[in-house]
C-alpha cells in the first residue's frame, strides 16, 4: 500500500489522450480500458482493420510523430522481431 504522500500524486485520466503503437489484441483490450477512465484514444498500427469504437483516431506508423505530440501517455503494445528491433534503434521511437 502507498502512503499519504503518493496518494496526493494520484491522476485524473479523464480528458487525457493516449497514443497506442499497436492496437491488435493486447492494444484493443487496453484501448478499452483507458476508454472507460474517460481517456481520447489514438491508435497506431500498420494494419487496416477497423479498430475498437474505443478508439477515436488511427493512423498508420508513418504519421507516429503527428500523434506523439497529443499524447499524455504513450504505450507499446506490439510484437517484439527483429524487424521491428532493427527499425526502433534506427529511428529511435521514444
Amino acid at each position: 500500500m502507498g502512503n499519504a504522500a503518493q496518494l496526493n500524486q494520484l491522476t485524473d485520466l479523464r480528458g487525457k489522450t493516449a497514443v497506442i503503437v499497436g492496437v491488435g489484441g493486447v492494444g484493443t483490450q487496453i484501448a478499452e480500458r483507458a476508454n472507460g477512465f474517460g481517456m481520447t484514444i489514438i491508435g497506431v498500427d500498420p494494419k487496416d482493420a477497423a479498430p475498437s469504437p474505443a478508439v477515436k483516431q488511427m493512423v498508420k506508423p508513418n504519421q507516429l510523430d503527428t500523434v506523439l505530440p497529443l499524447a499524455d501517455c504513450r504505450l507499446y503494445h506490439r510484437a517484439r522481431n527483429r524487424c521491428n528491433q532493427r527499425n526502433d534503434r534506427r529511428n529511435s521511437i521514444p
